[in-house]
């Protein structure tokens, strides 16, 4: 794959197949994850989404655990003890517009996100099929073998504001204990 490449995450381009085949396979191979660039998915979706995530994932916490786990990475995910600056939305199958309506649903998402989460759902899936046909081309396979599999979507949210005041607050705490003040002579 390069050596430059060797320290970042591999990029494909999907305006470049089937020449990134190789590409694709060895990204997969040696890092489990690759950048899509050219994927079709406009600026303005994507930054639609991440304002309705942000406005889900905002909502007091009594909204947010009404949002039943009802299959292993779906619903709600709050902060735990092991993880206390993450939160998530999961959605098990994107390929599922019931799903979308469920958590629409237990969210009390406005028309205007339930419109913007369809569009987006169906969009993304619609990506990760042809990036599941395109890999399995890529090792020879058949591209039918990925129809039927859930795609699952996770809305997420790392509270660095919180860690930021964390840090600001246990620094004045060293800062004002006389015994690890600095002096200089």
């Amino acid at each position: 794959m390069g050596e430059q490449e060797g320290r970042n995450v591999p990029v494909i381009d999907l305006q470049r197949f089937p020449s990134q085949y190789e590409k694709l396979r060895g990204a997969c191979e040696e890092w489990g994850c690759f950048r899509v660039l050219n994927h079709g998915i406009s600026e303005a979706l994507m930054a639609e989404m991440k304002a309705v995530a942000r406005s889900l994932l905002d909502l007091p916490m009594e909204a947010k655990k009404k949002k039943k786990n009802v299959v292993e990475g779906s619903g709600y995910l709050e902060p735990d003890k092991a993880y206390p600056l993450y939160e998530s939305l999961g959605l098990w199958d994107m390929g599922s517009a019931q799903g979308v309506d469920e958590l629409c649903s237990q969210s009390n998402a406005s028309p205007h996100q339930r419109e913007i989460m369809k569009i987006y759902r169906e969009a993304v899936h619609e990506l990760a099929m042809n990036m599941a046909d395109e890999l399995a081309r890529s090792t020879g396979l058949s591209s039918s073998r990925f129809e039927d599999w859930a795609c699952q979507l996770r809305l997420n949210k790392h509270s660095f504001k919180l860690l930021a005041l964390l840090v600001q607050y246990y620094t004045q705490i060293w800062d004002s204990w006389p015994l690890f003040k600095m002096t200089t002579t």
